[in-house]
């Protein structure tokens, strides 16, 4: 293999254009390490084989241009290993994120959802203790299938959307869960009141990036969101991909 098709293929890596398109990142990345390994050990058994010749001439020709192949093969692969050390920082997949609630109503269970969460995640499974989560959602993107209790949540009463633009959650801390999966500590922050709350979730790798699954409970009264329901059930499933993906 010749520097020039390895320099091409990790400039595709780095530009996210990937030629084998049914490897995930990772598993690319052990692809590209391999090949470039492999490429460096032939180039300095080369190397050697003239080192131990007996043309002066060819040792200083051939040794001077090996080595420089060393040079750039060992550059490129810290390339790899420097995209791959970044690939733990996530953009959540606005579009396609779901947030889904539900309550209980004086009618009966109500339910809905809020739309264009964004976020920035730091996360390695391997190291779940380093991450952090600050994710946002726009308050008066909420939607029941009702217009009128669409407009009633948006009200005073509830979230009162015009003063309180944003619902917004930020981390302190991340673990492993007792029972598997992990958990995020922090502050879900609704009409400017702040409460701790912790949020189990999982994390599974898809083939454009990751997705983040959570259930969890909140106290309505805690943030002076309506009277009739005290206890609101969230689901969340977050895609997000690489930053440099």
């Amino acid at each position: 293999m010749r520097t020039k098709s390895i320099i091409l293929t990790l400039s595709d890596f780095a530009n996210a254009k990937y030629p084998y398109g049914q490897l995930c990142r990772h598993e690319y990345t052990a692809f590209l390490f391999n090949v470039g390994i492999k490429y460096l050990y032939g180039q300095l058994y080369r190397c050697f084989e003239f080192v131990h010749s007996n043309n002066p001439i060819a040792i200083r020709f051939n040794c001077r241009r090996y080595l420089k192949k060393i040079r750039n093969v060992i550059a490129l692969l810290f390339i790899v290993f420097n995209v791959h050390s970044q690939s733990h920082k996530w953009i959540a997949d606005s579009a396609n994120s779901i947030i889904k609630f539900t309550t209980s109503g004086p009618f009966g269970e109500v339910g809905g959802n809020l739309y264009g969460l964004k976020g920035e995640i730091e996360f390695d499974e391997k190291h779940p203790d380093s991450g952090s989560f600050y994710v946002t959602v726009r308050a008066a993107s909420v939607k029941t299938g009702l217009s009128m209790r669409d407009d009633h949540l948006q009200g005073e009463d509830f979230f009162n959307t015009d003063v309180y633009p944003v619902i917004s959650f930020k981390s302190k801390k991340v673990r492993k869960g007792a029972s598997g999966g992990y958990v995020v500590t922090g502050d879900l922050i609704i009409k400017n009141i702040a409460k701790q709350i912790d949020i189990p979730f999982t994390f599974e790798h898809t083939n454009r990036g990751a997705i983040f699954n959570g259930i969890f409970t909140i106290d309505c009264y805690d943030y002076s969101v309506g009277s009739s329901s005290k206890n609101v059930k969230i689901l969340l499933q977050v895609p997000a991909t690489p930053v440099n993906w």
